[in-house]
């Protein structure tokens, strides 16, 4: 793989995960489907795994 493939490929990478996080803010707001809101209709212990994901990955996105 040349350099510049490879920088292709980073540069994919990087956009796809700035997709992404806008996504998953957008779903964990109340202008989109409000996420959070989930934590009153389903069990704790598995509103606490995807609040864990949520901000998992924002961490993620935040290094990237």
């Amino acid at each position: 793989m040349s350099e510049q493939d490879l920088r292709k490929t980073l540069e994919s990478l990087i956009a796809d995960a700035r997709r992404l996080q806008k996504e998953f803010e957008y779903y964990w707001s109340p202008e989109g489907e409000n996420v959070a809101q989930l934590e009153i209709f389903i069990d704790p212990d598995l509103y606490q795994y995807i609040e864990r994901i949520y901000k998992d990955a924002q961490a993620f996105f935040a290094r990237v």
